[in-house]
């Protein structure tokens, strides 16, 4: 028994080679509606294309920072803890060294104290107390001062912006949670701007403004109605339980699925995508449509365009991608390189600090506190 499409057109069996776009047959060029239509197609395409292939490059990106990246981190911190330990006795050793020497060894203990502190449980308290030492100052009311400045600094910003948010307990030493948090700041800002731009103007409309909102209104409603009635068709054929072929039947159930979640979202493309997959359906059919319908459909598309756009952007900014930051997601391509540099960037360190500690440790340990000393004073210009 032949099947008809959504249009009332007898379509051949099923095929997955059918094209969603308008083809001229004729010498007639396409309408305005249907060039504009396959240019929309196009373009919901390519930016689902784009962002599968940019998820696919972050967490490739993110599993090499984790695998390479990490590793070489932890232990750069390890061994800077250590170093730590084997220098910081030499700040009040005054006869070996002079009162300059020893304010520049602080000067860089305290600097590596800054990086690795509560890296090391079984150190922190150690560390603390070398804190208050070379600053003069408790550590966890330095912390505690920075964060609640810092937390004010963000309240100002977002209430400037007439945002009300509270920050709570939020933890500003857990890159992951202020990356997750700014997100969300980020997603209500947004949010409360599309509000204000759909808020009504005070000034009294003209009457061509309330024309195009009355041709606005109608367009949504046809527009719902299109896609409903879309919806409702292809449900019909391709209700399993009518099917008594089980192969048949699973494919059917399995296009349900996805149909229901493309009408709940308002995902005209892959409605059509699933008429064509499963209906064979030929251009022709959309040929046939009126210009009417062509312009419900394109405005459908566009939304779609545009809310493809801004999922584009905000993957780069999601937290989950927080770690990769530090290399630039200006150029995605480019984070493999840049992980690597890094990874011979800290192992590079790694053999420098080893070389270090094996001369602290040794017979002539005065010699490598000195040798720091100086690169420490060259690389700060003193």
């Amino acid at each position: 028994m032949s099947q008809q499409d959504l249009f009332g057109y007898t379509i051949p069996p099923p095929s997955e080679t059918s094209s969603l776009a308008v083809k001229q047959k004729s010498k007639a060029p396409l309408s305005k509606g249907q060039t504009t239509f396959n240019r929309l197609l196009k373009k919901v395409e390519k930016l689902r294309k784009d962002i599968d292939g940019l998820h696919k490059d972050l967490d490739a990106a993110l599993a090499r920072h984790t695998l390479k990246v990490v590793p070489a981190e932890d232990e750069t911190t390890r061994l800077h803890v250590e170093v730590i330990d084997l220098l910081y006795p030499y700040c009040s050793k005054t006869k070996v060294l002079s009162a300059a020497e020893r304010r520049i060894l602080k000067e860089f203990i305290s600097e590596l104290l800054d990086h690795v502190i509560g890296s090391d449980e079984d150190a922190l308290e150690r560390h603390k107390k070398m804190y208050k030492a070379l600053n003069g100052e408790h550590y966890d009311e330095v912390v505690s001062q920075d964060m609640e400045m810092f937390r004010e600094g963000i309240n100002e910003m977002f209430a400037a912006h007439g945002l009300d948010m509270d920050l709570g307990d939020l933890d500003f030493s857990d890159d992951e949670a202020v990356a997750r948090k700014m997100h969300e700041l980020r997603e209500k800002l947004q949010a409360d701007q599309e509000r204000m731009k759909q808020q009504p103007p005070k000034r009294k409309k003209t009457k061509r403004q309330l024309e195009l909102e009355a041709r606005a209104e109608e367009m949504e409603k046809a527009r719902n109605r299109s896609l409903a009635t879309m919806y409702k068709q292809l449900a019909r054929a391709l209700h399993p339980d009518l099917e008594q072929d089980e192969a048949l039947k699973a494919e059917k159930e399995e296009l349900m699925k996805q149909l229901t979640v493309a009408y709940e979202a308002q995902d005209l493309h892959t409605l059509l995508r699933i008429e064509a997959q499963w209906m064979a359906r030929n251009s022709g059919n959309i040929e046939a449509l009126t210009e009417e319908k062509l312009a419900i459909y394109n405005a459908v598309l566009k939304e779609q365009v545009e809310e493809l756009e801004v999922e584009y952007h905000r993957t780069i900014g999601h937290p989950r991608y927080e770690p990769l930051t530090e290399y630039g997601m200006y150029y995605v391509k480019s984070l493999p390189r840049n992980i690597d540099i890094r990874e011979a960037q800290l192992r590079m360190r790694i053999r420098s600090l080893q070389d270090s500690i094996a001369n602290l440790q040794g017979k002539d340990p005065l010699k490598e506190v000195k040798t720091c000393i100086r690169l420490v004073s060259e690389r700060l210009g003193h």
